[in-house]
């Protein structure tokens, strides 16, 4: 960013302050009951975190925390189970396997076009081709794919090799049609499932043979929606219990242990494009397994963990998606490893797990600074694309990154403290009337990235508008829009 700039963002923000009722970036909330190892995921702004157990006894709770009236509710599984697989396609969020006594080859399976999750007339079962615990799951366009895990029980686990596949194109997924089968390169639980692009990724993971003959690897296998076909590449260590999120356009696997998850735990977080494949792999601030991950809008968060011997680990890294940048760390309430973590709209949640005080009901809250407030209109190159990165605490760095503009098109930032939207152009203009205008002009890729130091002092809930119009003879009025962006000061 030029020095130009500088100027006129710190005057502009050092000059207007407009407090406003904001929450603070991290917080907690609290599930129903205390449990571990439960499974979580997000559709249509609810969130749903699933099963799980506390001591010996498997959980059938569901707790829903529902983003739009920050209201949370409860409903059950078909069986008390815990260490299952989730995810969400269409209208569809599939529960599937699990550990009750042994390995479950159940799914229960949530239609929000039924009624509400409390519904019961909502809910339904199938099974999955064999029973198996500890499995990872992931979506790939209107796919969902469930890989690995373990047959029999916690004292004999029998790794698996199979890929369960449900194709919401194909119907419901109670019609037997709609599901498939393919098989891993390796037979493997523990293991981590993202998605990047049309590419579902299952890395890392181990066999679980009997103590001390454990054998950990190093292998991705990569299915690609595109084409329906399977390679394979590897991770930069073998490891098991790896934390995996994904932003969309790129796959991170983070951390991880070796072979008896006492002696060894690495720091390693390997990145995946679709493009270039693995790239130069990153690294934690410390090493650690079981590290709950997710990403919201351009931040990628990993969250707590077990050091070595099993020893917790509070501390939050966060990385910045578009620059690979490191941001200032962040720590939970307490030491926990194993949390499941997803994303609601603009905010983060790293759900219980296990720390020095056992398992816990805990609910750790990240919520982003950045909104992003959509309006957006589509280009040659699809929707000019604006996200931020930042904790927005004074000091600290805070930049903006477009994607997906035409390439060395000349464009205008608008940045604006008291807006009054409207529509135009196909979409909805967030930024106006503008503090500041600013001429740039995109990069030969189509993007543009700027900094600069967030101001010290600033009232809580300070609220900026960003956003851009875009050149683009492809569009019928001659330019775009990208989203709109709002950055409030925790």
């Amino acid at each position: 960013m030029s020095t130009r700039i500088h100027r006129i963002v710190l005057c502009a923000l050092l000059c207007v302050a407009l407090p406003g009722a904001a929450r603070a970036q991290w917080s907690t909330d609290t599930l129903s009951e205390d449990r571990h190892s439960l499974a979580l995921v997000t559709s249509g702004g609810k969130s749903f975190f699933v099963g799980g157990r506390d001591g010996p006894n498997p959980s059938d709770r569901v707790d829903i925390y529902d983003e739009a009236t920050d209201s949370w509710s409860t409903a059950a599984l078909t069986v008390a189970r815990s260490h299952m697989a989730a995810a969400a396609v269409g209208p569809y969020v599939l529960f599937t396997g699990g550990l009750g006594a042994t390995a479950s080859d159940l799914v229960d399976i949530y239609d929000s076009g039924l009624g509400g999750p409390e519904d019961p007339g909502a809910w339904s079962t199938t099974t999955l081709s064999s029973a198996r615990f500890l499995a990872a799951a992931t979506t790939v366009g209107n796919k969902a794919l469930f890989g690995g895990g373990y047959g029999g029980d916690l004292s004999a686990p029998v790794a698996s090799d199979v890929v369960d596949i449900y194709d919401a194109d194909l119907g419901a997924p109670g019609d037997p049609g709609t599901w498939s089968t393919a098989t891993l390169s390796v037979p493997r639980g523990r293991l981590a499932a993202a998605t990047a692009g049309d590419h579902a990724l299952f890395a890392g993971g181990r066999n679980d043979a009997p103590f001390g003959s454990w054998v950990v690897y190093d292998t991705v296998d990569i299915y690609d929606d595109s084409t329906g076909l399977w390679s394979t590449t590897v991770l930069t260590q073998a490891r098991a219990q790896i934390g995996a999120t994904s932003t969309g356009a790129r796959a991170y696997f983070a951390g991880g242990d070796s072979a008896d998850g006492l002696s060894l735990v690495y720091d390693t977080v390997d990145v995946y494009e679709p493009a270039t494949g693995m790239g130069a792999p990153l690294a934690l601030s410390v090493p650690r397994m079981g590290v709950g991950a997710t990403a919201v809008d351009n931040t990628v968060l990993f969250a707590g963990g077990h050091a070595m011997l099993g020893s917790g680990v509070t501390v939050v890294d966060v990385l910045d998606d578009a620059t690979g940048a490191w941001g200032p760390t962040a720590s939970l309430s307490a030491d926990k490893g194993g949390m499941a973590a997803t994303t609601v709209g603009d905010t983060a949640l790293f759900a219980s797990g296990v720390g020095s005080s056992g398992a816990t009901s805990l609910v750790e809250v990240y919520e982003s600074p950045w909104t992003d407030l959509g309006g957006g209109t589509v280009g040659v190159a699809g929707q000019p694309t604006l996200t931020g990165f930042g904790s927005l605490e004074g000091g600290t760095v805070a930049s903006v990154f477009l994607a997906d503009a035409p390439p060395s098109a000349a464009m205008l930032a608008w940045i604006s403290f008291a807006p009054v939207p409207f529509s135009a152009l196909g979409g909805t203009v967030h930024a106006f009337p503008f503090t500041n205008q600013i001429g740039l002009v995109s990069s030969g890729a189509g993007s543009f990235g700027a900094g600069t130091t967030w101001p010290a002092g600033l009232p809580t809930g300070t609220q900026v508008w960003f956003q851009f119009i875009v050149a683009d003879a492809s569009s019928p009025h001659g330019l775009t829009l990208s989203n709109g962006l709002r950055a409030t000061s925790p």
